[in-house]
C-alpha cells in the first residue's frame, strides 16, 4: 500500500491511497477523497 499526502502547503491536506497486490496482472485500487472546487 502506498499513501500519497498532498495539499498541506495550500491549506487543504488530502491523502490518496494506492493498494497494489502482489499478484502480477491484478488490478490496482486507488482511493481518496474529493472536494468541490
Amino acid at each position: 500500500m502506498i499513501d500519497i499526502l498532498q495539499g498541506e502547503d495550500m491549506g487543504s491536506p488530502s491523502r490518496l491511497r494506492a493498494e497494489i497486490p502482489e499478484q502480477i496482472g491484478s488490478s490496482i485500487r486507488v482511493s481518496g477523497m474529493a472536494r468541490k472546487l
